[in-house]
């Protein structure tokens, strides 16, 4: 009995089907004196097959089925084994429009399949958007799935090879490059993206409503899979093999159950593929051979990259801000309004960095915070840097009376000013003994004497002192440290809770304890509950 050693990575979401399949092919063919050796590659494998075929150890397979399409576009590996491959393309017929596209530009590899990835929108005014060439010229935000798999690479690699380098920079700069084309289609179904590039079997769910499909002028990205066959072992062999597995049955499966295009003779069509004439776009041979892996490698690389970085440079965000200190926006001044949008359009540019040098970045980032810091105590120490610093106050008003010269100096209209005084709840200039701009932008204002409400001071009442509630239960949660401040425990409370009918901590949103050990509670509303239906919101 003959054996055949068969490395398969292929379509993920229907690899279950696969499988079964291909354990009964491996049945089938031992009636042909075939032992047919099936290893398993990809998502839910312990390793994808370019990473396996990149190892110097790795054992080279009789024949490779594969949609991942390193194996084939990266000549490091390519080159291990293309030498001594068979012409399948000349001994197996595949249709003329297949054959007459740039999926087919080796004869050693046979194309099987073909994932097609189309344009999926959420806005009817994106329907002019049917080209690549006018989805590089809009502004607009699109999505793309497959960080770690064939799917965003041959989109990368197609848009490289026909529009260059340069737009595709440009398109990848508007891009969010999620990790499964699945993914992909969801950020424009819950509208968080304009244009998503995803498998047909996915855009195909618009209903035409809020949720859209376009085929690209130039034709869909194609995503193949490839089956090539090593001269290891005889052609007879080969041939027997590919033959049982090949069977329209298996093949138009995949068209009728994912929207794939079948590339073998005598197989279905794709009605919606075939509506616009079978046209994909595919990186031409010639592209492929003079881009080096390497190349091709460093520069995705930078554009992927742009996730992990968003990540690191977000955490080392939160930590220069605590060295920083934080203001209320309402308490800043012009220097700290500043600063934050320094530090906010720093942390923008290491992260799209294309250079994809982070390290000078960074360090100017935290030379810029030191510096920040050093000026804000010197701002706390010396008078004169505080003088230079912040902005100087200005009385706008005096006894009723504008100071109109002082409104020039900051270029505030008498509309802006009365504005600024009702939101003090002043409605009358003559209830205005002084009003006075701050150096932060805010507008103190104090009454005449004989304008302010009375208070149980001016009446000569005692009152009692407030003291703040303590935050005992949140959000279904004790605060242990708050019930010991507090001097109760948890007996205590949960007794309390149960004399007002609750049986739980979990119904409970939120729960303090006020001076007078009152215990104030706001329960939780059922899921069922619907605001709208109670209060009439709209």
């Amino acid at each position: 009995m003959k054996t055949v050693k068969l490395y398969w990575s292929n379509v993920c979401i229907l690899h279950k089907y696969e499988k079964q399949y291909l354990d009964n092919l491996v049945e089938s063919l031992k009636d042909h004196n075939i032992n047919l050796e099936i290893t398993h590659f990809g998502i839910g494998y312990p390793t994808s097959l370019n990473k396996y075929l990149e190892r110097d150890d790795a054992v080279i397979p009789d024949i490779i089925v594969s949609t991942d399409l390193e194996v084939f576009e990266n000549q490091n590996i390519y080159n291990k084994f293309s030498n001594n491959l068979y012409n399948l393309v000349d001994y197996f017929p595949i249709k003329d429009s297949i054959k007459n596209s740039p999926v087919c530009y080796d004869k050693r590899l046979l194309p099987f399949l073909i994932i097609p990835l189309v344009f999926s929108y959420n806005n009817e005014d994106y329907n002019n958007i049917n080209s690549i060439e006018s989805l590089l010229k809009e502004d607009i935000n699109v999505a793309i799935g497959g960080i770690n798999n064939s799917g965003a690479k041959c989109i990368i690699k197609s848009i490289w090879d026909k529009y260059g380098k340069e737009d595709l920079l440009n398109l990848m700069k508007k891009t969010k490059v999620l990790n499964m084309p699945i993914q992909a289609f969801n950020e424009v179904k819950n509208g968080e993206d304009c244009i998503a590039i995803t498998p047909s079997v996915y855009a195909k769910r618009a209903n035409n409503k809020d949720l859209f499909i376009n085929y690209p002028k130039e034709g869909a990205f194609a995503l193949p899979s490839y089956i090539c066959a090593n001269k290891s072992i005889d052609f007879s062999t080969v041939n027997t093999v590919l033959s049982n597995l090949l069977i329209e049955e298996f093949c138009n499966f995949f068209v009728q159950n994912a929207s794939l295009v079948t590339c073998l003779e005598g197989t279905l069509d794709e009605k919606f593929v075939l509506s616009n004439n079978n046209k994909f776009l595919y990186p031409s041979d010639k592209w492929l051979k003079s881009i080096s892996s390497e190349e091709f490698y460093m520069y995705s690389s930078i554009l992927f990259s742009t996730i992990i970085k968003g990540i690191l440079i977000y955490f080392l965000a939160l930590i220069l801000s605590k060295l920083i200190g934080i203001k209320i926006i309402s308490q800043m001044n012009f220097f700290d309004f500043i600063m934050g949008i320094s530090v906010g359009s720093m942390i923008a540019k290491i992260i799209i960095n294309k250079d994809h040098v982070v390290f000078s970045g960074v360090i100017a980032l935290i030379v810029f915070t030191l510096l920040t810091i050093a000026t804000s105590y010197l701002n706390l120490k010396s008078y004169t840097v505080r003088r230079i610093i912040n902005a100087k106050t200005l009385i706008l008003i005096e006894n009723g009376r504008i100071i109109d010269k002082n409104m020039k100096r900051l270029r505030i209209t008498i509309n802006e000013l009365m504005m600024k005084l009702r939101e003090k709840d002043v409605f009358s200039l003559e209830d205005v003994q002084f009003a006075i701009m701050e150096s932060n932008g805010q507008l103190s204002v104090l009454i005449k004497a004989n304008k302010k409400p009375v208070t149980p001071y001016d009446m000569d009442l005692k009152v009692k002192s407030l003291s703040l509630t303590n935050d005992i239960i949140i959000d279904g949660k004790i605060i242990d440290k708050n019930l010991e401040i507090a001097g109760i425990d948890k007996k205590w409370l949960q007794s309390e809770l149960k004399r007002k009918g609750i049986n739980s901590i979990k119904e409970v949103f939120y729960a303090g304890l006020d001076q007078n050990k009152k215990l104030i509670i706001s329960k939780k509303y059922s899921d069922s509950f619907n605001p709208e239906n109670k209060f009439g919101i709209e």
